[in-house]
C-alpha cells in the first residue's frame, strides 16, 4: 500500500515537473521551444522526448514517471539541440574534442538560460530521485 501511494506521488511529481519547464530554451543562436506533448503523442513515437532540429522544438511527454525522469529526456533533447546548434559530427569524435564542445556548450546554455538551470536543480533532487538509474 504504502509503495501505491509513492508511485502515485512519482507520477504526479512527473506531471508537475513537465508543466513546470520554461516555454523556450535557447541553446547557442536558437530560440528552441519546448512543447508539452501529450500521451498519446509520445506513445506513438515510441519515446519520452524528441528535438527536432527542423522545427526547433524540444517536445517532452506530460506524464514523466518522476521529476528527475523528466530532468533527464528534458538534459536529452537538450543535448540533441547542441550537437546541432554546435555543428557538431554524426561521425564520431574525439573524446577531448566533445568534452571541449559539450563544455563550452553547457556553459553558455546554463548562462542563457536561470530559469531552466533553476528547473533542473528544483526537479532533479525530487521525490522520486532514489528510483531513477
Amino acid at each position: 500500500m504504502k509503495g501505491e501511494a509513492l508511485a502515485v506521488d512519482r507520477a504526479t511529481e512527473g506531471a508537475l515537473a513537465v508543466r513546470d519547464l520554461p516555454s523556450s530554451i535557447r541553446v547557442g543562436c536558437a530560440d528552441v521551444t519546448v512543447i508539452v506533448w501529450t500521451a498519446l503523442g509520445a506513445a506513438g513515437a515510441r519515446r519520452w522526448g524528441e528535438w527536432s532540429a527542423i522545427e526547433q522544438v524540444i517536445r517532452i511527454q506530460e506524464n514523466m514517471p518522476s521529476g528527475p525522469r523528466a530532468v533527464e529526456a528534458v538534459l536529452h533533447e537538450v543535448l540533441h539541440a547542441i550537437w546541432w546548434a554546435y555543428s557538431m559530427p554524426e561521425e564520431k569524435l574525439a573524446e577531448e574534442q566533445t568534452v571541449s564542445i559539450l563544455g563550452a556548450a553547457m556553459t553558455a546554455l546554463w548562462r542563457d538560460n536561470p530559469a531552466l538551470l533553476a528547473w533542473v536543480a528544483r526537479w532533479s533532487s525530487a521525490v522520486g530521485s532514489e528510483g531513477v538509474h
